[in-house]
């Protein structure tokens, strides 16, 4: 959602596919979650913060984002997946300005092109991060995506 944000801050046409539930806070929401962890037992902890974002953020499910159903500091214990931090990427959604778009993935909420050209889609939309190869592979697509983008700019035919 970073590389999102940036992108839109560029000007560039931007859109995202979120493919499973996720909890958005600020940096703040997650700053005083974790200072409140160390007092408080993480079921009231992860109600409190739950109730922030939602009052912060309002209802995001008009937008394609649906909360998960357990809290950000229990699966982030259990699951070892971590809370998204929003930097302005929600109000962008909000204004438009990028759009949630789910129909470049299949049914498992993967690419439809395959690894390792699964980064590219149709129409002019690329995929970052769903490689399942960590923050390597988000790097690995940002580049690939990055050179594609240079070629196409340049006047030349995408290699892909």
């Amino acid at each position: 959602m970073e590389i999102a944000y940036d992108l839109a801050e560029s000007k560039a046409c931007m859109s995202i596919v979120i493919r499973s539930s996720v909890h958005i806070l600020t940096k703040e929401m997650v700053h005083l979650g974790m200072v409140l962890l160390k007092y408080l037992p993480l079921s009231f902890v992860d109600s409190f913060i739950t109730l922030i974002s939602r009052f912060w953020y309002v209802n995001l499910a008009k937008y394609g984002i649906e909360r998960p159903a357990n809290g950000p500091f229990y699966i982030k214990a259990t699951q070892g997946r971590s809370t998204v931090i929003d930097v302005g990427t929600v109000k962008k959604i909000k204004e438009e300005e990028i759009k949630e778009y789910g129909y470049i993935v299949n049914d498992e909420g993967l690419p439809k092109n395959k690894f390792p050209n699964h980064w590219r889609g149709s129409n002019g939309l690329y995929c970052v991060g769903f490689s399942r190869r960590g923050l390597a592979g988000v790097s690995m697509d940002a580049v690939a995506i990055a050179q594609d983008m240079k070629l196409i700019m340049g006047g030349k035919k995408s290699r892909y």
